[in-house]
């Protein structure tokens, strides 16, 4: 017993002498990591408040040594990472020596990659893109375009830190050294996103900005309170030219002042449900984007508007005063585009882009009308068309304050400080993201970055299961936001082993909004599955509005099958489209042989529609993504209750 006890005691005393040698080393590994920090942050407010890029480089290389300090004095004492509570504090610090390094570096080569840009951008007095020099514009394009490499083995780094600062230790560890670590990760978690969202951007961002030709756009604003395939009804069309970063020409105007002075006789035939439901006989351009694939779409917008603008003779006659309330430097261009072959592409803008950067801005004002982020549709809304005729604007006119807030928003977002462009460029990739924000490009090496991106808006083709849901509101009125929609998906096996897809598309309409804006809804409904897919079953569709039974339409196109049906919701109304369908081989021979993958894609301009999926094959599924609180699984069938913000992706293993 006596041997026990004395041996215990020499293990301690020799821990406890450990520890007095060690501490030295750790208080001095605090202390650096606290100069490294404080280094860092006076690096990145160099940056961002006073852009003195000679300045940061001189804070991050003192955050190097610190930060070498932090390594050098834990590697000391790293034979006590086994020792309880001890080993905590050294893998805490160590962590954060090592993540901090990282990030330091990562900091340092973007600014020797990108010194031209950043040297540019320090030297701007006024930060707004049309107040700098031309020449300089192209010298800022073309180092961000040249440092793309660079920058994303700048990101990759900033992502390494950021997840060994997540794998760190949190708890048990002293409040000093845990506050430190705590603020090294927000400064690396916010760099790591400002670089996730400039990537991508910078992708396409020097030739979407007109590097190094200038490109003109066809700008579609879509209103999403009344739903087309690709995102709402094209109320508003426009030109847009940019060179070097700049918008140098601008013009909007109403769709109507165009399709009106098209004859009937000259145009195609509309779509069999928009002549059905809408009671159009001939399709213009804003119908055109009836496809739900974004590009097919857009090549017949280009179409479209190359046809009507050659039936107008020039769209300067639909404007009385093209040149009313234009900001100075943005000149009218529509007189000289006059088919498509002038035109880089088309773009897509929902109402959602625009109000994350309204509440960069904050409100604008534009005649007597305050625009805000929370009012922006609506207000819109009664302008064009109550408000206009109460202040006796003749109907070709009602749009123009369209236009003027357009100029109005773009000379403020030129107008924040530099500091607030990260968010700018955020709100941009998450528009994107969320397909609030579509670009087509009729370059076929532009076209094919942005669908790689994931922007392009097409109907894609993965190798397994899909599904999309696209609404099509034909009443002409904006009801959609007073309308809910749920997507329930179940894929099981049936009793003869084939593999079974049922959607079910629930529409809830509790209450009306304003009587000038919305009524029933109708919406011509399209459901993308595999190719392959055989219907077996339906159930929902209506012939009209008053609850008849309808047919389901089935197509083949963009590579799927597709089934579509019209349905009719009143207020207080809870309406269902249901299809049962056997899907293909390509989908159950992978299950089969155990993997089990889905892709559900969005509508563009939707808000972000209930999603369930339920898969039950009979088997037990081992491994499944996404994982979280969202997802459970009962024996051999899981469930996921989420949303349609962005696509979604899910994956099985048995």
């Amino acid at each position: 017993m006596r041997l026990v006890l004395k041996a215990a005691l020499l293990i301690l005393g020799a821990l406890i002498l450990s520890i007095g040698i060690a501490l030295p080393f750790a208080f001095r590994a605090v202390d650096a990591l606290e100069g490294a920090r404080i280094a860092l942050a006076a690096a990145i407010n160099s940056l961002s408040a006073d852009r003195n890029i000679g300045e940061a480089a001189a804070h991050l290389e003192r955050a190097a040594e610190e930060f070498n300090r932090v390594k050098k004095n834990i590697g000391r004492v790293q034979y006590l990472r086994a020792v309880p509570w001890v080993g905590r504090q050294v893998k805490a610090a160590y962590a954060g020596g090592v993540a901090a390094h990282l990030a330091v570096g990562a900091f340092g080569r973007a600014i020797v990659s990108a010194k031209d840009a950043a040297s540019i951008l320090a030297s701007m007095t006024k930060v707004r893109v049309g107040d700098i020099p031309r020449q300089e514009r192209m010298v800022l394009l073309e180092s961000l375009n040249s440092s793309l490499p660079d920058l994303q083995e700048t990101a990759l780094d900033l992502e390494r830190a950021k997840e060994i600062l997540k794998r760190a230790p949190k708890t048990a560890v002293v409040s000093a050294l845990r506050s430190r670590l705590e603020e090294l990760d927000r400064y690396v978690a916010v760099s790591a996103r400002v670089f996730s969202d400039i990537l991508p951007l910078l992708q396409i961002g020097p030739t979407f900005l007109g590097y190094p030709d200038p490109q003109t756009y066809l700008v579609l604003l879509q209103n999403s309170d009344e739903m087309r395939p690709t995102g709402g009804f094209i109320g508003t069309y426009g030109l847009m030219r940019f060179d070097t970063g700049h918008i140098t020409e601008f013009f909007t105007d109403d769709v109507y002042n165009l399709d009106r002075f098209v004859p009937g006789r000259t145009r195609p035939p509309a779509p069999d449900p928009v002549r059905r439901y809408l009671q159009q006989p001939y399709w213009y351009l804003r119908d055109a984007n009836w496809d739900p694939d974004f590009e097919a779409s857009a090549k017949r917008i280009l179409q479209f508007y190359d046809e009507e603008v050659k039936y107008q003779k020039g769209l300067a006659a639909a404007k009385s005063d093209p040149d009313k309330s234009r900001e100075p430097g943005i000149t009218p261009i529509h007189s000289r585009i006059e088919n498509t072959a002038d035109l880089a592409g088309v773009i897509a803008i929902m109402p959602e882009a625009i109000r994350p950067i309204l509440e960069l801005t904050g409100p604008i004002d534009v005649r007597g009308q305050t625009f805000t982020a929370e009012n922006l549709t609506d207000a819109l809304e009664y302008e064009v068309e109550i408000g206009f005729e109460q202040k006796g604007i003749p109907r070709p006119q009602r749009k123009e304050i369209i236009a003027e807030l357009g100029h109005a928003l773009i000379a403020k977002i030129f107008e924040l400080p530099v500091n607030q462009w990260p968010e700018i460029l955020h709100s941009a990739r998450q528009a994107l993201d969320e397909k609030h924000f579509l670009i087509y490009f009729t370059d076929p090496e532009a076209q094919s970055k942005i669908e790689t991106l994931g922007w392009s808006g097409k109907i894609v083709s993965p190798a397994q299961d899909y599904l999309s849901v696209f609404d099509a509101n034909l009443f002409s009125l904006k009801t959609d936001p007073y309308v809910a929609r749920t997507i329930f998906y179940r894929a099981t096996k049936d009793q003869g082993g084939r593999l079974i897809g049922e959607v079910e598309i629930v529409y809830a309409y509790p209450r009306a909004g304003p009587a000038w804006k919305t009524k029933g809804y109708r919406s011509f409904t399209r459901v993308y599955v595999p190719k392959g897919s055989i219907l077996t079953s339906a159930s929902g569709a209506l012939t009209e509005e008053f609850a008849k039974p309808g047919a389901v339409e089935l197509t083949q196109e963009f590579d799927k099958t597709g089934f579509g049906a019209f349905v009719a919701v009143q207020v207080g109304e809870v309406k269902r489209l249901r299809f049962t369908y056997r899907l293909p081989d390509t989908v159950a021979a992978p299950v089969q042989a155990g993997v089990y993958e889905l892709l559900v894609q969005k509508q563009p301009g939707t808000l972000g529609h209930g999603l369930t999926v339920a898969l039950d094959f009979g088997k037990v599924p081992q491994v499944w993504n996404p994982r979280g609180l969202n997802v459970s699984r009962q024996g051999s069938q899981l469930t996921w209750q989420t949303d349609l913000i962005q696509d979604q992706q899910f994956r099985v293993e048995f």
